[in-house]
C-alpha cells in the first residue's frame, strides 16, 4: 500500500501537511511509501526555501516527486514512475487527517482489483460532475493509471476529480463504492461542522469558473456529465461527439396556445440570440386546430405526442418550447438533449421537448 498526495507551500507553513502525514504513519495497515507530489514550478505560489528538506524531515516514508505539471491531478500522476503495477495506491488530500483504520477498512471492500474504489460513492456521485472525489479518498492498483500521462492532459486543470472521472470512463475502468461512507470513518479529525477540513489555498475557495472548466473538459474528451437525482448535481458520463452534434441542423418550434404577445416575443428573441443559426418555427393558436394546415406546413403541431410524432419530418434536432417557458441566459439546448428528456406533457402543460430525428 502506497499513499499519494499533492501539496502546496501554505499547507506546509500552517502544519496541515505534517498532520496529514502523521495520520498515514498511524494507519493500522502498513504503508510502503508516502508520495508527496510537487510541480517543478508552482503557478499559484512562490517557491519555498528548503521545501524538499522540510517535507522529507516529516517522515522516513516520504518520497518527493517533481513533475512538469502544476495541477491537483499531480496526486494521480507524480508517483507513477516509482510504484509497482500491482501495488495499491490510496489517493487523498494534504489538508485532511485520516482515520487510522481507513486503509484497512477500504481494503476489506475490494473484490475486483481492475476497479477504482471511492469512499462516499453513493453520495459524491450525485454531488458534482463525476464520481471521483480525492478529498474523501480513493484507492486502486497503480497499473490502472499507467495510461494517464498519455491522456492528452489539459495544460491547465484545477478540477482533477472531473478529469479522473473522465479518464476512468474512457479507459473502461469501473469506479466502485468502497465500504466507507461516513465522515467519522474517513477522518481522524473533522472541522467544526463535522465535515472535512478545508485548508489554506483550497481550490474551492478560489473564484474559478468551475462550470466553464467542466464544459471545457467535456468538449476536449467528447463526453458529457449527465444529471442524476439531484437537479443540481452530475454523475454518470456518456460519450458525445460534440462536433457532430452541434453541426446538426437545429429546428426550434414555439408552440403557442394563445395569441402572441410582447412577453412571448421577447422569449423567442432570446432563443434566437442564443442560437442565431437555428431555424425558428412558430405555431400559433389558430394553426393548432387546423390539421390540414399542419400536414402541408413546414411547422409541426405538437398538441399531442402521437400526432406530433407522425408529422415529424425535419431531420436534425427538433426542439419544442412552450410559450410560457422561461428562457434563462444559460439556456443550453444540447444539455437538454443529452439528458434524454422526451416529456410531452407535465402537469397538463406542454414542456420543453427534445427529440432527435435520425
Amino acid at each position: 500500500m502506497n499513499i499519494s498526495i499533492a501539496t502546496i507551500p501554505p499547507r506546509i507553513n500552517d502544519g496541515s501537511l505534517l498532520k496529514c502525514i502523521k495520520s498515514f504513519e498511524n494507519q493500522t495497515y502498513p504503508i510502503k511509501k508516502i508520495y508527496v507530489n510537487l510541480p517543478k514550478k508552482f503557478k499559484r505560489f512562490d517557491e519555498m526555501d528548503n521545501l524538499e528538506k522540510i517535507i522529507k524531515d516529516m517522515s522516513k516514508l516520504i518520497k518527493i516527486t517533481r513533475t512538469n505539471y502544476d495541477s491537483p491531478a499531480l496526486k494521480w500522476l507524480g508517483f507513477l514512475p516509482y510504484v509497482d503495477d500491482e501495488d495499491f495506491v490510496f489517493i487523498g488530500d494534504d489538508d485532511q487527517e485520516y482515520h487510522p483504520e481507513l486503509i484497512s477498512n477500504m481494503l476489506e471492500g475490494i473484490y475486483d482489483d481492475n476497479s477504482v474504489y471511492q469512499n462516499r460513492f453513493h453520495i459524491v456521485k450525485t454531488g458534482t460532475a463525476g464520481i471521483i472525489h480525492g478529498f474523501v479518498g480513493a484507492m486502486c492498483k497503480k497499473r490502472l493509471l499507467n495510461n494517464l500521462p498519455n491522456f492528452n492532459l489539459p495544460k491547465i486543470c484545477w478540477i482533477d476529480d472531473q478529469l479522473l472521472s473522465i479518464y476512468f470512463h474512457k479507459q473502461n475502468i469501473k469506479i466502485r463504492p468502497s465500504p466507507i461512507s461516513d465522515f467519522d470513518d474517513i477522518y481522524f479529525k473533522l472541522n467544526q461542522y463535522d465535515r472535512e477540513q478545508i485548508g489554506i489555498g483550497a481550490l474551492c475557495k478560489m473564484s474559478l469558473p468551475r462550470q466553464k472548466q467542466i464544459k471545457q473538459l467535456e468538449y476536449k474528451y467528447n463526453c458529457y456529465f449527465q444529471l442524476k437525482e439531484n437537479p443540481l448535481s452530475k454523475g454518470k458520463i456518456i460519450n458525445v461527439d460534440w462536433e457532430e452534434l452541434i453541426n446538426k441542423p437545429l429546428h426550434i418550434h414555439f408552440v403557442c396556445f394563445t395569441k402572441i404577445n410582447d412577453e412571448i416575443r421577447n422569449r423567442i428573441k432570446k432563443v434566437i440570440k442564443i442560437y442565431p443559426k437555428a431555424f425558428i418555427n412558430l405555431w400559433d393558436y389558430k394553426a393548432i386546430n387546423d390539421p390540414e394546415k399542419v400536414k402541408t406546413s413546414t411547422l409541426i403541431n405538437y398538441h399531442t405526442d402521437e400526432f406530433g410524432k407522425s408529422l415529424l419530418t425535419k431531420k436534425g434536432i427538433n426542439i419544442y418550447i412552450h410559450k410560457d417557458r422561461i428562457i434563462e441566459d444559460d439556456f443550453n439546448i444540447y444539455e437538454y438533449l443529452l439528458e434524454g428528456k422526451e416529456e410531452y406533457y407535465k402537469n397538463d402543460m406542454l414542456e420543453l421537448v427534445i427529440k432527435e430525428i435520425l
